[in-house]
């Protein structure tokens, strides 16, 4: 990410909304808010520059802020915080990141919207492809938010949406802007940046065992086994393979993959050792994803309900 160092800080300074798509190890998540953090502490502003980066859970919010923090060389609390149900350490202000779960963020905007968007400089909405009812919900209210500052003369913080996979076309419609003093609408500029992944290789147990006896002899299987916790586990494995030969003998036949072969995580996996058939998480994933429909196209439709104010249009800028 810090290679499109330049692209992401024009995107974002020159944009109400963008979007980031970041495919998996390109580090949009830690490296997007210090980019901007740093950019700020360099033009001298950065007492007004304070980041919110939302995260669907909980454990993702505070491992991240943790990492960053550790990244910065600083305590958590110092410039790096997070916010989540029962836990907060937020950070001092001027110059801050905090992590916090999409859910924090809402009911921040639902109860105190002017108080949130005073104070922040940047709202940064990560994995917005995940698509449940609170990101939803969260860009319906925020579109909203912004708007009715920008008519009131209001300041407005910068949202960027963030993403390793999503349907660029879909979001950059809905946060369309409209020029000044013109009918004519923009769509939302987004930004690729590729990403990193590691090969990832199986290695049956069989194959350590035999690994471990070819270079330590009978001692190093002993001195494994002699460790309770690793001695169940043997156990257990060898009642296992007596009991599913035929996933044994498949097992044992793909220690002879060859040397360039890597697991493709996102292939669906099967459910039993002939392949035959998805497992049942999976088929009840895509039966509902095949009926569900499109979550933001409905509440749209429901905020257009006189009940919820007029409809949704895009802001002037």
């Amino acid at each position: 990410m810090n290679q499109h160092r330049a692209q992401v800080l024009e995107l974002v300074s020159n944009n109400q909304y963008s979007i980031i798509v970041g495919a998996t190890g390109s580090g949009k998540t830690t490296q997007v808010p210090q980019i901007l953090v740093e950019d700020a502490i360099k033009a001298g502003g950065a007492v007004d520059c304070n980041i919110i980066c939302t995260q669907p859970r909980r454990i993702a919010a505070t491992s991240v802020a943790r990492r960053v923090a550790e990244e910065r060389a600083q305590r958590l609390q110092d410039t790096v915080g997070y916010h989540v149900r029962f836990d907060t350490k937020l950070p001092n202000q001027g110059g801050s990141i905090t992590y916090c779960t999409t859910g924090i963020l809402l009911q921040q905007l639902q109860h105190q919207p002017d108080e949130v968007m005073d104070g922040v400089s940047h709202l940064v909405i990560d994995e917005v492809h995940e698509r449940d009812i609170l990101i939803d919900f969260l860009l319906i209210i925020l579109k909203r938010a912004i708007c009715e500052r920008a008519a009131a003369g209001k300041s407005t913080p910068k949202v960027v949406l963030m993403s390793a996979t999503m349907d660029t076309e879909l979001f950059a419609g809905y946060f369309q802007t409209k020029i000044l003093g013109s009918q004519e609408t923009v769509a939302c500029p987004s930004l690729s940046v590729p990403g990193r992944t590691f090969p990832v290789r199986e290695k049956h147990l069989e194959e350590i065992t035999n690994e471990i006896q070819q270079a330590h002899g009978n001692m190093g299987v002993g001195l494994m086994q002699s460790d309770p916790a690793t001695k169940d586990y043997f156990k257990a494995e060898n009642e296992y393979r007596k009991q599913n030969p035929v996933v044994t003998k498949q097992a044992s036949s793909s220690a002879t993959q060859p040397d360039d072969f890597v697991i493709d995580w996102k292939n669906e996996r099967k459910l039993n050792a002939e392949g035959a058939g998805y497992d049942g998480l999976t088929r009840l994933v895509t039966a509902a994803s095949e009926k569900i429909l499109s979550s933001l196209q409905l509440l749209h439709h429901l905020s257009q309900h006189p009940a919820l104010g007029q409809a949704d249009q895009p802001c002037e800028r």
